[in-house]
């Protein structure tokens, strides 16, 4: 029996001598026998087993050390260190104490092989002693528990990438268990509803909802726990969330359930804020409604306006007619009343009808003369308003309409920030920012600006909301009621002029509103004459040709300019316009813009730019600024009268388009001369 062999033989013949000699056979079969037995527990051992000789020396392997190892069968009698030379230093150092007597196990040790191929083992190794008692080597047991390994580092992995997700969601993310017990959150819940993770850790979910629901969770919870049948799980619906501080936000919630290796139940709700989403639909919804407000005002706005264009004309014509006072006593303030409904009409429209801008040089004070009693019958009687408006005010660049929204506005927001009554002052004056100034005024550029100040003694602003009054949809209002549109709004206008808003508001001292409007060139400024006496300019017989399709407005227009000393002819649409002027002998066209027919006064005046160019032309309309009327004012310089009109404005717009043509007629007279 060779030096190999040697060791499981005689283990074997200790075991056997142990048991007894056994009769009838001989020493050998039985001492081949307990081998053989000994070889099968070796082979079929759960772990992988080794045994080696003091000099670390394989004397026998089992066939898992085999497998496990990759191995060849001729590693017997080879150095352990010599078929892994990749074995470090201080495992040399544990095989010396195990020779020494010593027991060694480790639960896991990462074991890199020559190949790169990293292995997981758990292992044992223990000293083996001859019958004599003498240590005669090691037997080495070892487990691979690579797989076992990569499966919990995989689930390490997957918890991780859980964890980023749950931590970088945008969304509050929430953990209960089968309670209502918070057993995680994530950082976006202290962004979303204001509390540290500690505050709900171990409390109860209801915490973070209204009273009413509150109070019915756990019915719900034990009800889903006991049916199977959700309200909300695994649905998603849209609820009313409480914060921290008491305030309640809209939020987007999701709910998903599991268990654990235990098999207890947990939830886990997402919770999404869309209060800012919420705020921008019911914007939508009520700029939807105000469409539709604006388009069923637009439908019947053309229709009143020529009502009041019949009322004011007939007025008009009576006042001129009769000598009688106490006929004109009475004519005379229906007429004023005619003529306050026709502005109130272009200015509602001019508020609730979305438009193009047209900037173009503005009188201030004009603007804020004619929309005073509006804002006087808006802010109501326990309000008082006082106008400052500068003497010499230079002109500013901006859209009229927008103006007249932008004071408004203003003044809503001052009387909502008087819920008991104060004083406003509007105020008009000039500035003149210099270099040295400029850069420390947001929005500023150095330059003449006019201003329009809104003045308060109400409520005032925070600090914080003062930073934040121009945002759209924050709203400055008290108690949050407001769309949080008007201040941004005026904001937008003033900066598309090519000016900026500056506030100064502390909390009961009131609030300024500074609207800094670029001056303009002194010449072309809009302002409407206002001026009521009878000294109209008046015709010489000239021919108008009047192009109304109301026979009401039409009729009443006929008899205004023939009073006004001209010859009125008559066309009851754009295509009757046509016709005559081709037939000549008419020196001046007046216009209604909106006409049922194919062809508008627009359209009309396009054509009259090609075929009749020489012709002048007024066009009446409710409510300047569309994209034609832009084109025309560019190409022609045609003259736009706002129905209903006052006897003196047509007569101007009449005489001033005929002046302007024998002007030119002359001019290029004297050029062929």
């Amino acid at each position: 029996m060779d030096n190999v062999e040697q060791p499981i033989r005689k283990l074997a013949y200790e075991l056997w001598d142990r048991a007894g000699r056994p009769e009838g056979r001989s020493d050998e079969f039985w001492l081949q026998a307990a081998e053989a037995q000994l070889r099968l527990m070796i082979d079929h051992a759960p772990a992988a087993v080794a045994m080696f000789d003091r000099d670390m020396r394989y004397m026998n392997v089992s066939k898992r050390w085999m497998s496990d190892y990759s191995l060849k069968a001729d590693i017997i009698g080879r150095s352990h260190y010599d078929v892994f030379p990749e074995i470090p230093e201080s495992r040399r150092e544990i095989h010396r104490r195990v020779l020494a007597g010593e027991v060694v196990h480790s639960e896991e040790v990462r074991f890199v092989r020559m190949s790169g191929y990293v292995q997981w083992l758990r292992w044992e190794a223990r000293p083996w002693r001859m019958p004599s008692g003498e240590i005669g080597g090691i037997i080495i047991f070892t487990e691979d528990i690579t797989k076992r390994k990569s499966a919990e580092e995989a689930l390490k992995a997957s918890e991780a990438r859980y964890r980023a997700i749950v931590d970088s969601s945008g969304a509050s993310i929430i953990c209960i268990d089968e309670r209502g017990i918070v057993h995680s959150v994530n950082p976006a819940t202290k962004t979303i509803l204001g509390y540290e993770a500690d505050e709900l850790l171990g409390a109860n979910v209801s915490v973070i909802m209204p009273d009413d629901h509150a109070s019915r969770h756990d019915g719900y919870l034990n009800a889903y726990l006991e049916t199977g049948v959700g309200k909300i799980i695994g649905i998603g619906r849209e609820l009313t969330a409480r914060r921290k501080d008491g305030s309640m936000i809209d939020v987007e919630l999701q709910i998903g359930e599991w268990r654990d290796d235990a098999g207890r139940r947990f939830f886990a709700g997402a919770l999404r804020d869309i209060s800012g989403r919420k705020r921008v639909e019911e914007e939508l919804a009520r700029t939807r409604r105000a469409e539709s407000v604006g388009r069923l005002t637009a439908a019947f706005a053309h229709d009143f306006n020529n009502l009041l264009t019949v009322l004011a004309g007939n007025l008009e014509l009576i006042l001129q007619s009769t000598p009688d006072d106490r006929i004109r006593d009475l004519a005379r303030p229906a007429l004023e009343a005619a003529e306050t409904g026709a502005f109130l009409n272009r200015r509602l429209l001019s508020l609730g009808r979305k438009r193009r801008t047209s900037v173009r040089p503005v009188n201030l004070n004009d603007r804020i003369s004619e929309t005073f009693g509006l804002i006087q019958r808006a802010v109501g009687q326990r309000i008082s308003i006082q106008l400052d408006l500068a003497a010499e005010l230079w002109p500013a660049l901006a859209d009229p309409a927008e103006i007249d929204s932008a004071v408004l506005n203003l003044v809503l927001n001052s009387r909502d920030a008087m819920p008991d009554g104060g004083e406003i002052t509007i105020q008009t004056r000039n500035q003149r920012i210099e270099e040295t100034l400029a850069p420390s005024r947001r929005g500023a550029r150095a330059r003449d600006f006019v201003c329009l100040v809104v003045a308060d003694n109400g409520e005032g602003m925070t600090e914080q909301v003062l930073r934040r009054a121009l945002e759209p949809f924050f709203t400055t209002k008290l108690e949050g009621n407001g769309a949080g549109l008007g201040l941004s709004a005026v904001d937008s206008f003033v900066k598309e002029a090519g000016g900026f808003v500056t506030i100064k508001s502390r909390p009961g001292a009131g609030t300024t509103v500074t609207l800094s409007l670029p001056r303009a060139a002194e010449a072309g400024t809009e302002s409407h004459p206002t001026a009521r006496s009878d000294d109209a300019p008046r015709g010489d017989g000239e021919v108008v040709l009047v192009v109304e399709d109301d026979d009401r407005v039409r009729e009443v227009t006929l008899k205004r300019v023939e009073a006004l000393g001209y010859v009125a002819e008559e066309a009851r649409s754009a295509a009757d316009a046509r016709a005559r002027l081709t037939a000549g002998g008419v020196d001046i066209v007046l216009s209604d813009i909106v006409m049922e027919r194919a062809m508008d006064g627009v359209d009309l005046a396009r054509w009259m730019s090609v075929n009749q160019p020489s012709v002048p032309i007024v066009l009446a309309t409710a409510f300047p600024g569309g994209p034609g009327y832009a084109e025309l004012r560019r190409s022609r310089g045609v003259f736009i009268l706002i129905k209903p009109y006052s006897r003196k404005a047509l007569a101007a717009a009449l005489s001033r388009e005929l002046s302007r043509v024998r002007a030119h007629r002359a001019e290029t007279s004297l050029a062929k001369t």
